[in-house]
């Protein structure tokens, strides 16, 4: 039997487990989450039991691998990669795709962090910023381009900042971009 489980369920109890790690000996009341969404005690069991399957999944299948979503050809694709690859170096990419949109964001987010915040890094908390919100969004989706801090900030990697460069001179010279080249990696850009 199948339950219908909300999405915004899911993430908001990943999210209230996040704690737990900082209090181990804490609980988290199931009784009062399913009240809060009003879930029945059949969703509320699916939900844990999925929860779980995540936990198993991402602990022994995926153990030294991590996930990231890349854009190509209008189309999504969420790709595994070893966690050691980590760097832009990285032979899995070799070919960035983003789309015209994420470019311009990229350009922004690159002049403002050289130009005006000066090295300073983006809050992706600031709910009320853009440009904060679309430096979390990057990051979701290129992890290679935005890199996480200890504290908690997202700065620019170097090669988004040579990515950044070669886009703004595009602009300055008001011409369209579909391929660059940088170091060994070929960056796309277009949404088709």
């Amino acid at each position: 039997m199948q339950h219908e489980i909300n999405s915004s369920a899911v993430r908001d109890l990943i999210l209230a487990l996040k704690p737990l790690k900082q209090k181990p000996k804490c609980q988290l009341n199931m009784a009062s989450f399913g009240a809060c969404y009003k879930l029945s005690n059949e969703q509320l069991t699916a939900l844990v039991d999925l929860v779980l399957q995540f936990q198993s999944l991402f602990q022994d299948d995926f153990k030294g691998y991590r996930l990231w979503l890349e854009r190509r050809n209008g189309t999504n694709y969420l790709n595994l990669v070893p966690s050691s690859e980590k760097d832009e170096n990285s032979p899995k990419l070799r070919h960035v795709y983003l789309s015209s949109k994420e470019a311009r964001t990229l350009l922004d987010l690159t002049y403002v962090y050289q130009h005006i915040k000066i090295g300073k890094g983006f809050d992706p908390k600031l709910i009320h910023s853009e440009l904060c919100q679309n430096a979390k969004k990057l990051h979701s989706r290129h992890p290679y381009l935005m890199e996480k801090k200890g504290n908690s900030l997202l700065y620019p990697t170097s090669l988004a900042i040579k990515i950044g460069a070669e886009l703004r001179i595009y602009a300055k010279l008001n011409r369209i971009i579909t391929t660059l080249k940088i170091d060994k990696q070929f960056i796309h850009i277009g949404d088709e």
